[in-house]
């Protein structure tokens, strides 16, 4: 009857930590962000082609897109950076950056060659990412 009870005991613990877990890992996206290692790598302009069509599978995936500073704002007491690629097509990627952010986004240059993580919303116009962070600022030349 102990070992049923402390089995019981064990189980009951195990499945609380695993939700609390799980329960975290949603509500915090940011970090979701920062610890995801295996994200798909895209283009700028891959991602713009391919919009709905090969690319929706990825909404809600952390993904890493490359290509150039178009323009850093800061409205609404948001940090966002839109990011194009070598087209010179209207549409661009969004990118809502995380606040920890802040210090490499003041020094990033218009034209800046750039890579950004974050997690795909979805497409309007133009493709948003969320809760993003810098991956590799380079200097474009």
């Amino acid at each position: 009857m102990k070992r049923k009870t402390l089995f019981i005991g064990v189980a009951v613990v195990f499945s609380l930590l695993t939700t609390t877990t799980l329960i975290k890992c949603q509500l915090d996206p940011d970090q979701r962000v920062s610890d995801a290692s295996t994200v798909n790598s895209i283009l700028v302009d891959e991602l713009i082609t391919d919009e709905s069509d090969n690319s929706s599978h990825l909404i809600g995936d952390v993904i890493a897109i490359s290509g150039f500073v178009e323009e850093v704002n800061y409205l609404n007491n948001r940090t966002t950076i839109i990011v194009k690629g070598n087209s010179t097509g209207k549409k661009s990627v969004i990118c809502d950056m995380q606040k920890s952010q802040r210090a490499l986004i003041d020094s990033l240059k218009v034209g800046q060659a750039i890579t950004v993580k974050g997690i795909l919303k979805g497409f309007l116009h133009d493709v948003i990412l969320l809760n993003c962070i810098i991956s590799y600022p380079t200097n474009h030349d």
